[in-house]
């Protein structure tokens, strides 16, 4: 029972709504493709808006991949457990792979890192689609996820929170309108 009210309380919390809308990355691991376009049609209360998404990856590194998602949800979660105080994030990877439901490994701590590498590096221009919190309003914007991150090693005794990851200005202005 205990653990059910601890994976409940895992499971609950806020998503960042512009990344919910439209998604990030690539379904598979076709590294060839380097840049994706997403689009729909939306009613407002004036029109039918037209919104699109183009996300593009870095030549080497590529398109977020599936468990990059896992890695900015953990990302997310982390700041929403220190209610959102600060826009660096500090982390260990042993401790993202814990909030991740991942095992405690070489392998894991690499694809943390992969991941990391991928969300510093992609670009997303968002047509009449990212909504602006404060102005109640879609905009179009071109932005980042991340925009650095810092990879400390630590023994294999260490579980210390000094890695850090520093949310871009973009989606920080969003998590402080409560979007």
């Amino acid at each position: 029972m205990r653990a059910q009210a601890s994976l409940k309380k895992r499971m609950m919390g806020k998503d960042e709504m512009n990344l919910a809308d439209f998604a990030i990355g690539m379904i598979g691991s076709d590294t060839e493709i380097k840049t994706i376009e997403r689009s729909q049609v939306i009613k407002t209360s004036e029109s039918r808006l037209e919104q699109s998404w183009l996300i593009t990856g870095s030549a080497k590194w590529g398109l977020p991949q599936p468990s990059d998602d896992d890695v900015l949800l953990a990302l997310f979660y982390l700041a929403s457990e220190d209610q959102f105080r600060s826009q660096t994030v500090p982390f260990s990877r042993y401790g993202l792979c814990q909030v991740m439901g991942w095992s405690r490994c070489g392998k894991n701590y690499e694809r943390v890192e992969e991941g990391l590498r991928r969300l510093s590096t992609v670009k997303i221009e968002a047509r009449q689609s990212f909504f602006d919190g404060k102005s109640k309003k879609y905009v179009s914007r071109v932005f980042g996820l991340l925009d650095s991150y810092t990879l400390i090693e630590c023994n294999k005794t260490e579980n210390e929170d000094r890695s850090s990851a520093r949310f871009s200005d973009v989606i920080w202005s969003s998590i402080e309108a409560e979007n």
